[in-house]
């Protein structure tokens, strides 16, 4: 372990704040000096596998799935809405310009 640092619920939702903090005041440059070498190759080695595999879940049949799942309530809600909305005149209307459009044929 190279620190017992310990940060606050409130700290880490912030992330983007708590990295600017750690560049600016030095600590990460510290804490990284004090990695071995060949530990810190494999951190960067470790770090490239796990990059690459989340990016071929990404673009997997399983991440498509996962994020139909999740959009799922969104878009049903979105539908149901569409739905309730929907005002059968308005469309008769455009169906009828759409035909007198087309020279009276049908569409």
């Amino acid at each position: 372990m190279y620190t017992d640092l310990e940060f606050t619920d409130e700290e880490k939702a912030n992330d983007e704040k708590l990295y600017d903090e750690l560049i600016s005041s030095g600590l990460l440059a510290d804490v990284i000096s004090a990695i071995d070498e060949d530990e810190y190759d494999e951190l960067v080695d470790y770090l490239i596998e796990t990059k690459e595999k989340n990016e071929e879940f990404m673009t997997s049949a399983a991440a498509l799935l996962q994020s139909f799942i999740q959009d799922l309530p969104k878009n049903a809600q979105a539908a149901a809405e569409i739905v309730e909305n929907f005002d059968k005149d308005k469309y008769k209307e455009v169906v009828q310009f759409a035909r007198d459009a087309n020279g009276g044929r049908p569409i």
